[in-house]
């Protein structure tokens, strides 16, 4: 699996070029079989694969996080997708989130934890099926919400992922333990469609910056900082926990695919 991805990661580009037609009759699951298990593009900096479709209705972000650290850092701030008229303007661009939390801020989850792999084949196999499903239950307790700024017709910040306005959220940790997230948003509150076909994106994983303040590099790969909870906390020692902490994001441009 690590050899594989890898090998897709150099195959890749870094953001996605042009627009794509969605599969015929996706659906919002978490599993990535109408994408041929195949992602478009792979970012270095958030270190997330990635594919945006759309069809008449919908347009689709498809996300796969198969780095350990990639997948706390969604957990801890979230997946933003903001689509612009204009390159790099986020000022009133309407905006997804998923997951948001509570004034209480992020909840644990790591996949650190994974069975450590033995010559025993079998005994893998079984502990491995056990341990993504106890995670995947985990995100099911806690991926309950999703959030918007700047959307049209919608006047809420939050919506539950059972929601009445359309906008689908599937996601899992799938047998290989990445972790796997389907978006879809209608058009029509992105105010994207026939008059503009036209616009540009951005992805951004805010990591724990989101729910936190006062970040404080102790030592290096060592922070401090203060949660939505007012506790302080303390993480580190890693060069990879800047990177969970803090946002990263990237742009690319799209053109709507009609049939």
């Amino acid at each position: 699996m690590l050899a594989l991805t890898v090998a897709a990661q150099k195959k890749l580009p870094e953001v996605q070029k042009g627009g794509l037609r969605a599969p015929d009759k996706v659906k919002i699951d978490g599993r990535l079989d109408e994408w041929g298990d195949q992602l478009q593009a792979y970012n270095k900096a958030s270190q997330i694969f990635y594919t945006l479709t759309n069809d008449d209705t919908y347009l689709y972000l498809t996300v796969r996080a198969a780095d350990k650290d990639a997948v706390q850092k969604i957990n801890m701030g979230g997946i933003t997708l903001t689509v612009s008229k204009a390159k790099k303007k986020m000022e009133n661009a309407p905006a997804i989130i998923f997951p948001v939390y509570d004034k209480m801020g992020s909840k644990w989850f790591s996949v650190e934890d994974r069975p450590a792999i033995t010559k025993n084949v079998e005994r893998d196999r079984v502990q491995l099926d056990s341990f993504v499903r106890v995670k995947n239950k985990q995100l099911t307790e806690y991926f309950k919400w999703i959030g918007l700024a700047n959307v049209k017709d919608i006047a809420d910040n939050t919506l539950s992922i059972y929601n009445e306005e359309g906008i689908k959220i599937g996601f899992m940790l799938d047998a290989g333990v990445n972790f796997n997230c389907e978006i879809a948003i209608p058009l029509k509150y992105l105010g994207i469609g026939d008059r503009l076909s036209k616009f540009y994106y951005n992805i951004k994983l805010d990591g724990e910056s989101r729910y936190s303040t006062n970040f404080t590099e102790v030592r290096t790969g060592m922070y401090s900082y203060v949660k939505a909870d007012g506790k302080s906390y303390i993480i580190g020692s890693d060069p990879a926990q800047g990177y969970k902490l803090f946002p990263t994001d990237f742009w690319g441009e799209y053109n709507l695919v009609k049939k």
